[in-house]
C-alpha cells in the first residue's frame, strides 16, 4: 500500500470510525463505507485540501446524496417518470450517470493532482425498497395536510370557526403551507439531481 493510499484510509476511518486495517483499497465511499450528505462532504473537503486536488470537475450528486431525507421525492418522480417520456429519458441518465468512488481512486486522484470521474462500474445502491412505499404515504398525508389546513384557513378567513384566535389562524396557515415546502423541496433536489448528468 502506498503512502497516499495509506493516509487516505486513515483519513476514511476518521470519518467512518472503523479501524484502518479493516478498510480495504477497493472500499467504496458510498455502498461500504456508508459516506453520504455531511460526513462524505467532510471527507472530500479535508481530501481535496490536503492533497491539493483540483476538485472543479468533480460533480457531488454523481457520488452522493445529500443530508436528510426526502420523504416526497420518490414519489414525484415516480409519477414524473409516468408522466413524461423526456423526464424518464433524463432521470435514467441520471442514475446512468451515477459512481462509485474507492479509496483506491482517491489516491489515483491525489497522485494526478486534479479529479477525474471513476470508470463506470456496479451501480450505486439504490434506497431501500420501502422508500417508495412511505414515499407514497408521505405524499398522500402531504396532500391531506393541505387540503385541511387550506379548507381550515377558508373556514376561518370567512368567519365559518366562529371565535378562534390569531394562533390557530397561524397553525392553519402553517398545515396548509408546510406540504408546499416539502414539495418544493422535493422538486428542488430533483432539479438539483437532474443538473448533475
Amino acid at each position: 500500500m502506498s503512502d497516499t493510499l495509506a493516509e487516505i484510509t486513515a483519513l476514511a476511518a476518521q470519518f467512518t470510525g472503523k479501524e484502518p486495517g479493516d478498510i480495504a483499497p477497493s472500499a467504496r465511499l458510498y455502498a461500504d463505507l456508508g459516506l453520504t450528505g455531511d460526513d462524505a462532504h467532510g471527507l472530500m473537503a479535508v481530501f481535496a485540501d490536503r492533497f491539493k486536488v483540483d476538485m472543479s470537475g468533480f460533480v457531488w450528486l454523481r457520488f452522493f446524496d445529500d443530508e436528510g431525507a426526502d420523504f416526497v421525492g420518490p414519489a414525484l418522480v415516480l409519477a414524473a417518470r409516468l408522466i413524461s417520456t423526456r423526464f424518464d429519458e433524463r432521470w435514467t441518465a441520471v442514475l446512468a450517470a451515477e459512481r462509485e468512488i474507492t479509496l483506491a481512486h482517491l489516491a489515483e486522484v491525489a497522485e494526478r493532482g486534479a479529479w477525474f470521474d471513476p470508470p463506470p462500474g456496479p451501480a450505486r445502491p439504490r434506497q431501500s425498497p420501502l422508500a417508495l412505499p412511505l414515499s407514497l404515504i408521505m405524499l398522500t398525508a402531504t396532500v391531506f395536510l393541505a387540503l385541511v389546513g387550506a379548507i381550515g384557513c377558508w373556514g376561518y378567513f370567512t368567519g365559518q370557526l366562529g371565535g378562534v384566535n390569531v394562533l390557530t389562524a397561524f397553525g392553519l396557515a402553517a398545515m396548509a403551507l408546510l406540504p408546499l415546502f416539502l414539495a418544493w423541496s422535493s422538486v428542488r433536489g430533483i432539479r438539483r439531481k437532474l443538473a448533475s448528468a
